[in-house]
């Protein structure tokens, strides 16, 4: 009887020897802050977008906070370079899409914003920057190398590095309702 015994307990127990797999990419467990201006930004969604990968996505909490997940609540983020983009909107006029940040954070082929997620992290802080601060920056960038700017710091901890390259472009509103002056929009 204890020969069975045995062999049951080891055949069940392979699984534990060999590890556990979901057959998806491993994941780190990432949360942070995103700031606009130096203030925590209240509402919105923050995504890190590695290339071949699926991406990480978060709802900001009214601290600014943040906890992101790719395929289970706040399994985090797979590690690597990612892009980020960040989208906050004013939701107080419905059928409207008023950006409350600059509009090139919202789209991953304009967003300045990397990440290099190390390992896991709680730390994480995303500092966006107004229109005119970009214009500031870039114009000093443009004199001391006109062809490439380096990027600049914006954060970053253990687990996490940032850089910030390019210029934000201006805040930009939408109306989805149907009925009113596309031109008046802008």
């Amino acid at each position: 009887m204890k020969r069975p015994t045995i062999l049951i307990s080891l055949f069940l127990s392979i699984p534990l020897l060999i590890g556990c797999s979901d057959g998806r990419p491993s994941r780190v467990p990432v949360s942070g802050k995103v700031y606009y201006q130096d203030q925590p930004l209240k509402s919105g969604f923050v995504r890190f977008i590695p290339p071949g990968d699926r991406p990480a996505t978060a709802r900001i909490q009214p601290d600014g906070s943040f906890r992101l997940e790719t395929f289970e609540e706040f399994d985090g983020a797979v590690l690597g370079q990612h892009v980020v983009t960040v989208i906050a909107i004013d939701e107080s006029k419905p059928g409207t899409f008023i950006s409350l940040i600059p509009s090139c954070y919202n789209d991953q082929t304009t967003s300045p914003l990397t990440e290099e997620i190390t390992g896991p992290t709680d730390t994480v802080e995303i500092r966006l920057i107004s229109e005119a601060v970009a214009v500031k920056r870039r114009t000093s960038a443009v004199a001391s190398s006109p062809a490439n700017p380096q990027p600049r710091p914006i954060g970053g901890s253990a687990g996490v590095s940032s850089s910030h390259t390019g210029t934000p472009g201006p805040t930009e509103t939408y109306d989805f309702s149907g009925d009113a002056d596309p031109d008046s929009q802008l």
